[in-house]
């Protein structure tokens, strides 16, 4: 257990006409991850009743960050479209983070076409939180006093799940494609987080290029190769293939744009 000052929190609240923030830092200590979750589990029980997002982040090995975060305008978004318990649970998906959890509510249209209201609430949310998926849960239930919609993360592993595990090593092959859009509609199809795939340089857009680049190993090398076609294998666009796959444990330092030699 650590000593007592080391969960002795620093509060600083932030304020605007759009969000209020109250940020708490624990230091000078050890605290476990599982400490760290069990305390955000504590705080989001505690606020319950309150339309917050409490995420937690990780500064180094001894300080955790909590925020109680409150946005007035998602709340008026959430609370045109649902109700109160609703959109607490909608709140919850969000502050657990990237995962295969997902949750249904009642969407409430504020017009005749519930399809077209739903595709609108979805493009207003990801100006908020990238990255949610939503879906009717029943073509047949659709109405405008209230529709079942299921809502889940297109993304399943998170940065924080992924540090320190393995990776596997690998050769991109591509041609008339950049790497940036390459990886990025990878790691999309994988339902792996943004940036998560690395890689030391940018190869020549236009010419026939090879690089190394590291991929979390959450996948197999084919599951990779097939996610991979499916994104680029039309020739008319470009074309790209990755090959010799090593699994290696994660390295301390990422491969980084720069990091070349020779």
């Amino acid at each position: 257990m650590p000593q007592s000052r080391a969960w002795m929190p620093s509060f600083t609240r932030l304020q605007s006409h759009e969000a209020g923030v109250v940020r708490a830092k624990l230091g000078e200590g050890i605290m476990g991850d599982e400490d760290a979750y069990r305390l955000r589990g504590a705080i989001v029980a505690a606020t319950k009743h309150m339309l917050v997002n409490v995420p937690c982040k990780f500064e180094g090995r001894e300080h955790r960050v909590f925020y109680v975060a409150e946005n007035r305008g998602f709340k008026k978004l959430l609370l045109q479209h649902m109700n109160l318990s609703d959109a607490q649970r909608f709140i919850g998906l969000i502050t657990c983070g990237y995962g295969h959890r997902e949750i249904e509510f009642t969407f409430r249209s504020s017009g005749h076409d519930v399809v077209a209201n739903l595709a609108s609430f979805s493009e207003e949310v990801a100006k908020y939180w990238r990255d949610l998926t939503f879906e009717i849960v029943s073509p047949d239930a659709i109405e405008r006093e209230g529709t079942p919609v299921r809502v889940s993360w297109s993304r399943v592993y998170s940065q924080r799940g992924l540090h320190g595990g393995k990776r596997w090593r690998c050769v991109l092959h591509k041609a008339n494609l950049d790497t940036p859009s390459v990886l990025a509609l990878l790691e999309k199809k994988l339902r792996l987080p943004r940036e998560s795939i690395h890689y030391a340089g940018l190869k020549d857009k236009r010419g026939l290029t090879y690089q190394y680049v590291t991929i979390p190993a959450t996948h197999s090398p084919e599951e990779i190769r097939s996610a991979l076609k499916e994104a680029w294998g039309d020739a008319s666009r470009g074309w790209a293939s990755l090959d010799n796959f090593q699994l290696h444990q994660s390295p301390e330092k990422k491969f980084k744009c720069g990091t070349l030699y020779g």
